[in-house]
């Protein structure tokens, strides 16, 4: 007997760091595609799995962070504004498409989370999330 052939590679989809919501939907959806919200702190991964899911999935990956944060400055004012106008353009004018949503904002709790099929609240090990925080900082 062989053993069974090796899965083929997979395919990574890394987010723009100047896009705040990167549209994923390829196909018109009979059915609602899936939305979902990652939370947790800082160094806990919320990023990279937000860019897999949306990858996978094939959905739109909505960064909070780019949304609130312009140019390199806080821009609070507007901001549950632009976060319904990136959710509403990524579930399309049928309402069909999902997203990922990811990031800590308090205006998140009813603009995404409450909208969310599933919420994902990350919490890995405090070395693991100082370690990631660390490197993150020093890449930049």
């Amino acid at each position: 007997t062989h053993p069974p052939p090796p899965p083929p590679p997979r395919k990574t989809h890394k987010s723009s760091s100047t896009a705040a919501a990167t549209r994923r939907d390829t196909a018109p959806a009979t059915t609602p595609r899936p939305r979902l919200a990652l939370v947790g702190c800082a160094g806990a991964g919320k990023s990279r799995l937000a860019a897999e899911l949306s990858a996978r999935l094939e959905v739109t990956h909505i960064d909070l962070d780019h949304l609130f944060w312009a140019e390199g400055e806080a821009r609070p004012e507007g901001f549950a504004a632009r976060l319904r106008q990136a959710r509403k353009a990524a579930e399309g004018s049928d309402r069909m498409g999902g997203w990922v949503i990811e990031g800590n904002y308090k205006v998140a709790k009813n603009e995404a989370w409450g909208r969310a099929d599933v919420v994902v609240h990350l919490e890995p090990p405090p070395w693991r999330r100082l370690l990631r925080v660390c490197k993150r900082e020093l890449r930049r």
